[in-house]
């Protein structure tokens, strides 16, 4: 069994064991991270049916912290989705509830994930102005390396197709620094390289934008089965964007 199916063996069992205490918050929160484990291999259904049993017990518990956190989760995966207006509005809503119970963290993450969506809706500047403010602040309260560096490796490719380079290569600086810091490789490890590969397209680099494909597969190889799934859609993007420029 893989560490994957192992951790989320016991986000089933620790389910379980809060329903059978009828502890309404530890339910909540264990649904929650069930479903995050679920969209991380790709079952976005899955994911859906616990994000929705986590987001209902929270809100008739009056528990704002983990429907912040569900609401967030429900965003990022509705922009997996390609539904971005629900992204949007869920999204939109975690981030008021973060403000208004003075939670920075889930504050940061909401900017962050409203900058993802605009990128997806085609609106860059506005994209960049989100991870901008979340950048600042999950900086200012000493951000971890997976939040700090995919937000850096998103806002290098935005600022690439909008011709500020120079602004691209101080992400590439930050992106590094990320990806040198951390001990084990993650899914995020590959995901911020392909947004690197695919900033060094739209900047017309393409001799480092193979070394980045080439990069981010050997990374890949890396990874559990379980959790190549939403991976293999990040290479996929990246070779066919430098394929298509090959091919120009």
């Amino acid at each position: 069994m893989g560490r994957h199916d192992k951790a989320r063996g016991a986000l089933e069992k620790a389910v379980q064991l809060a329903s059978v205490r009828g502890e309404d918050e530890q339910i909540a929160t264990a649904t929650v991270n069930l479903g995050t484990a679920c969209a991380e291999a790709g079952e976005y259904d899955e994911a859906l049916r616990h994000y929705e049993k986590g987001r209902a017990i929270s809100e008739a518990a009056g528990n704002k912290r983990t429907l912040c956190q569900v609401l967030a989760n429900l965003g990022d995966l509705y922009l997996s989705l390609g539904d971005l207006n629900r992204a949007r509005e869920v999204t939109q809503q975690s981030l008021q509830i973060a403000i208004e119970t003075r939670y920075v963290r889930l504050q940061c993450l909401a900017y962050m994930n409203l900058g993802e969506i605009e990128y997806a809706d085609g609106n860059l500047e506005s994209a960049l102005e989100f991870l901008d403010t979340g950048l600042e602040k999950l900086i200012g309260m000493g951000g971890n390396f997976r939040n700090t560096t995919l937000t850096s490796a998103l806002r290098a490719m935005i600022r690439s197709q909008l011709g500020y380079l120079d602004g691209m290569r101080s992400d590439f600086i930050e992106v590094e620094k990320g990806l040198k810091g951390s001990v084990t490789v993650g899914a995020w490890h590959i995901q911020s390289v392909c947004l690197r590969g695919r900033a060094e397209i739209f900047a017309g680099e393409l001799d480092a934008a193979r070394a980045s494909l080439e990069r981010a597969e050997a990374l890949g190889a890396e990874l559990e089965p379980a959790a190549k799934g939403r991976m293999s859609q990040e290479l996929d993007l990246l070779r066919s964007a430098l394929q298509d420029q090959m091919e120009r």
